[in-house]
């Protein structure tokens, strides 16, 4: 046998080495046929492997010149909803001189702890703000602006606080101090404010050759000017590390206020507010403007928080003002989707104060959310989703509405409840994983084609990179019009009564062009496997569908109300009068 095995192999190599050799000789026929010899053809390949070596080596070079940037820490999502609850809670019931109940006491946690001693430590920047203020409209007349500016570095993410001082018109201080507990922020950093002025005709404008001609570190390009902030000492911030800038502003220059955004030359990063531009005021006449343009919605940006002394106006931010401003800016990005959408309202909800605080906040969501329900807001734009985050997204937000509805008042309950109506149901990811599976196992199982200039591949292509709850609707319209034997005007009859046209087809960036086919030798088939592929669709869409809400609380019922539920879900559709 082994020798038998032997000869086998023998014989084997040599047929591979006698077909190898026929097609050597074939090539060389063939390159001599036309025209060019192997030598040249054989010279060509060294020249073009001598090219993509030299290529190889001058990219090397390249990025050993200029080496990639590094990869800036990124802190942890912390959930902390229930983290601020808790301290919202105890701090609640310590200012008002009551007792913990048992359960606060056994939540208590580190975590708990840094909590209420940040709310503390938030309390009493507000009231030496205040202080501040006073003291500086008394001594000097000067204006005082707060805001807050997010940061992070090896120590994790952290919040710094912007102190912007205008002196009698004259002279602007911009301040930027780290966290109080960060005690090493921005220590050997270079940070420069990259600045404009605001004049009556231009949000950011050159700033004059009077502010910049004589003062030190300072760099004009075009329409901006870059000056170095030189640093703060400890005692100069109260315990707290920075940096600052002064600036000369000059008479009749029609300056009304400074536009500007800083920059950390040390770790690449861009400090900003809220994606723009902070902009503060000089003048007291640019300082009604500036909120009468806020007020109405023009003006571009506004600082946090204004504190002003007695002698000044004081006009608060409306409750929500800055969830609304959050929604739009999301809505304006270049791509939007759903997930993208559950993901920005989750952490708008897990960042809103419980109780009544809260619930300007709560409905300033829900509005969104029904809008989006509603087909006002695009479902998708410019973003490939896959099914699995948009199922993974529905599921977090639904699960954190859950726990805030069970934690709230009676008021606030409502309000959850509605919103929670207005989102998908979501999963784990199973379901949302088997709508991009299944699509593909029903086409090869009745061998549907795949190729472009058909329904089913169209559709398929959605259900890929942008499934939506429309899908839903696509798919009942679907089985429509298997039920009735390929006929189309069933098709778009199911379509247009739940509000989706031909023109909504064709809109899609992932577009349906093609009318369905009938295929009359499977459409039994057809019909059970897209019944079962609408249910995996409702499990992730359709969270107020009937039939899965009673299989997802079947197991609390008593069996004589499963049995109703029962005889409920076979009678749906049925027409007539029961006695």
């Amino acid at each position: 046998e082994f020798k038998t095995e032997v000869i086998k192999l023998g014989r084997k190599k040599e047929r591979e080495e006698e077909r190898a050799r026929e097609e050597e000789e074939q090539r060389a026929a063939e390159e001599e046929e036309g025209g060019v010899p192997r030598m040249d053809l054989e010279a060509q390949e060294r020249e073009a492997a001598t090219k993509a070596k030299a290529m190889e080596e001058r990219r090397k070079k390249e990025e050993a010149k200029h080496p990639p940037p590094q990869k800036q820490y990124e802190a942890p999502q912390i959930d902390l909803a229930r983290t601020m609850w808790n301290a919202a809670e105890r701090t609640n019931r310590w200012l008002h001189g009551k007792k913990e109940r048992l359960a606060m006491r056994l939540q208590r946690s580190p975590s708990f702890e840094r909590a209420v001693a940040e709310m503390q430590h938030r309390e009493e920047e507000e009231q030496q703000h205040m202080l501040d203020a006073a003291q500086l409209w008394v001594n000097n007349q000067a204006r005082l602006y707060v805001a807050e500016v997010e940061y992070h570095n090896e120590g994790g993410r952290h919040k710094g606080t912007l102190r912007v001082v205008v002196t009698k018109e004259e002279e602007v201080s911009v301040t930027l101090l780290g966290a109080r507990r960060d005690k090493s922020a921005f220590k050997d950093h270079h940070l420069v404010l990259h600045w404009g002025v605001w004049t009556k005709d231009d949000h950011w404008a050159a700033p004059p050759s009077a502010m910049t001609d004589k003062l030190a570190d300072t760099e004009v390009h075009g329409k901006a000017a870059s000056t170095k902030m030189q640093p703060v000492n400890e005692e100069q911030g109260a315990g707290r590390t920075g940096h600052t800038v002064k600036l000369k502003v000059p008479k009749k220059q029609g300056v009304l206020g400074l536009s500007f955004v800083l920059r950390d030359d040390s770790s690449g990063q861009w400090y900003k507010q809220h994606h723009d531009d902070f902009t503060f005021p000089v003048t007291e006449a640019a300082r009604e403007l500036h909120e009468e343009k806020a007020d109405a919605g023009v003006a571009r940006s506004k600082p946090d928080r204004m504190v002003r002394t007695p002698s000044g106006t004081d006009l608060k931010v409306p409750a929500g003002a800055r969830v609304a401003e959050s929604i739009f800016q999301a809505e304006s990005r270049a791509h939007m989707t759903l997930m993208h959408r559950y993901n920005t309202v989750a952490d708008l909800l897990a960042g809103s104060r419980p109780g009544a605080a809260g619930r300007e906040t709560l409905l300033i969501l829900f509005c969104w959310l029904r809008y989006s329900q509603t087909r006002q807001v695009t479902w998708q734009r410019n973003y490939n989703t896959k099914p699995r985050e948009l199922s993974a997204a529905a599921e977090s937000l639904n699960k954190l509405i859950a726990w805030r509805w069970k934690n709230g008042e009676p008021v606030e309950k409502e309000l959850l409840r509605m919103i929670l109506g207005t989102v998908t149901r979501g999963g784990s990811g199973g379901d949302g994983q088997a709508i991009r599976d299944e699509i593909l196992h029903i086409m090869h199982r009745h061998g549907l084609p795949e190729t472009r200039g058909n329904f089913m591949e169209e559709w398929h292509q959605k259900l890929h990179n942008n499934s939506t709850p429309d899908d839903i609707i696509i798919c009942q319209a679907y089985l429509a019009f298997l039920h009735s034997n390929g006929n189309k005007g069933e098709f778009y009859r199911v379509l247009e009564e739940n509000g989706i046209t031909r023109e909504r087809l064709a809109s899609f960036e992932r577009p349906i062009h093609c009318e369905p086919e009938f295929f009359g030798h499977l459409k039994d088939g057809l019909i059970h496997d897209f019944s079962n592929y609408l249910r995996i669709l409702k499990n992730v869409h359709a969270g107020a569908d009937l039939e899965k809400c009673v299989e997802v609380s079947r197991w609390m019922l008593d069996p004589h109300l499963q049995a109703l539920l029962d005889r409920v879900l076979c009678e749906r559709g049925a027409v007539g009068q029961y006695a």
